[in-house]
Order: structure tokens, then sequence, then C-alpha cells
């Protein structure tokens, strides 16, 4: 009889090396990420720092490219990578796309119809954090919820992860047609926009995360019937609170001098009250997963 040295044929495959047959959506998340705070930092600190502003007759494609790079990180990090897994999730670019389309002829003219900006731009700091979460960041928490819960309730459901990937699909769409709109409105420096879009898109992929949460766990936890409109109050909170913060990050001179330390220190907390958000919400998610694998293991 023929006989085979090859361990392959007698030793069975590791777990480790199986395939993961999904996009893992948390590695896209914090690819985006870290590729947006880099680029954010090395565009304020050449444009807003050192003062290698483009000609200004430029300032108009160089900020349509500034509002452009969520979107364009997403298309690399998510979309693209979806394609290359063997059960991609489906309907990404669709959600995206109505998200934007949603945004753009629903949730900015209600907001503009609101106009929060003027009348609270006296108030203090509770009152615009409390101002902006039932203006701005109800209008941004709704759309989302609709279209995701629209689009994906019934059928695209298979692990936890899947949350995430949808409802920061959804965000993109809405930050895209946020940050076009305000390029579109105004004629403001570089290094001005790239904080504006920088504040925009932390503040709603944070809150899509957490909506991204409540989702998952009415999914595969349906005990926890609460946790999904809490989710979607603790977005639209920390959309105001972010927002509330907004004024530090374009405010003060793009100048060296005592004025230039107010965007940087504002462009810093605003980079760590996005990490933080993060590693929060990353936490959340492995206690519940964790908690799940230990109600199976009980029930084996």
């Amino acid at each position: 009889m023929t006989q085979y040295n090859d361990a392959r044929f007698i030793v069975p495959p590791r777990e480790e090396d199986d395939i993961y047959p999904y996009r893992r959506a948390w590695q896209s998340v914090f690819l985006e990420a870290i590729a947006l705070i880099g680029i954010t930092g090395v565009l304020f600190v050449l444009m807003g720092m050192v003062g290698l502003r483009p000609p200004s007759n430029t300032w108009g494609i160089v900020n349509l490219f500034i509002t452009l790079i969520p979107a364009l990180l997403w298309g690399i990090f998510s979309l693209w990578r979806e394609r290359r897994v063997p059960e991609p999730r489906r309907n990404l670019l669709n959600i995206a796309l109505i998200s934007a389309l949603t945004t753009s002829a629903i949730a900015i003219p209600i907001i503009e119809w609101l106009n929060p900006d003027e009348w609270l731009a006296l108030a203090g700091r509770s009152d615009r954090i409390i101002g902006y979460s039932f203006t701005i960041g109800l209008v941004q928490m709704t759309t989302l919820y609709a279209i995701v819960r629209i689009m994906t309730w019934h059928t695209a459901y298979r692990i936890r992860t899947d949350a995430i990937a949808y409802c920061t699909t959804a965000a993109i769409g809405c930050i895209t047609v946020w940050n076009i709109h305000f390029f579109a409105s105004s004629q403001l420096t570089p290094d001005v926009v790239i904080l504006r879009m920088f504040s925009m898109t932390t503040s709603i992929i944070l809150a899509s995360l957490v909506l991204a949460y409540g989702f998952s766990e009415l999914r595969f936890n349906p005990k926890l019937y609460w946790m999904l409109p809490l989710s979607v109050l603790v977005g639209m909170v920390l959309i105001g609170f972010m927002l509330a913060f907004r004024s530090t990050l374009i405010s003060g001179r793009f100048t060296l001098g005592i004025g230039s330390t107010r965007p940087i220190i504002g462009l810093g907390f605003s980079i760590a009250l996005f990490v933080g958000g993060l590693a929060g919400i990353v936490f959340a998610f492995n206690v519940s997963e964790r908690r799940a694998r230990e109600a199976q293991e009980k029930r084996i």
C-alpha cells in the first residue's frame, strides 16, 4: 500500500487555519480611523501651522478632495475589501447611496429649517449640547436608523459585526453629503475645511457605531429590546456634544503664535474623544460577545 508522509493528510486542520468568510468590520474601522487621523494631522500641520497652503485659485479643488477623504477611505478599506472575501455583505453601496440621497433630500432641509447654529450661538455649553442633540443629533440618528432598519433588518444579519458594517456604511453616505454641502456653501481656507471635515466625520462615525451596538443587541439578544432606543439617544447626545465643541476646532488664528494653540488643542481633543469613543464601543461589543459565548456554553 502506498504510504503518505505528508502530515496534511493525517492531521486535522487547525481552527486558525480556516478561512474567515466575512470581512472583519472592526479592522476596516480601525484602518480608516488611523488613516483619517494621519491625513488630518499632516494636512493641518502643513497648511495651518507651517503655512504651505496651495494657491488660492486651487482652494476649490483642494477643499473638494478634503470633503471626499472619508468616502475614499471607506471605498478602499471597506467596500474594496468586502468584495474580496468568500461571503461578502450585500447592498453596501446601495445603503451608502440611499443614505446620501436621504440626507440631501430630507435631513439637510430639516436641519436648515431648524437652524440651530443661529439660536444656539450665544447659549451656554450645556444648552448647546442639549440643543444640538435634539435637532441635528435627532435628525441624523433617525435617518441612520431608518435606512439601516429598512434595508438590512430582515435578511442581512449573520454575525454581530454585520451591524457595524451596515451602520458605518450609512454614516459614510451621510458624511459625504454633509461635507459636500459645507464645501459648496462656504469659501473657507483648506485648513479650516480639514478641521470641519474631521469633526463632522468622527461625530457621525461614533454615533453610527453606537447605533450598530443597539442593532446587534436587539438582533442577537432580543430580551434587551430597550438597547436600540437607548443607542439612538446616546448617539444623539454624542453628536450634540461634539458639535458643541466644534467651534474650538475652527476658532483662533491659523498662524504661529498664541492664537494658533486653540485649533491645535481643539484637534487634539477631537482625536482623543474619537479614540476614546472607539475604545468604549469596542469594549461594549466584546462584553456582549463574551456573554453570548458563555450563554451558549451553558446550554451545551
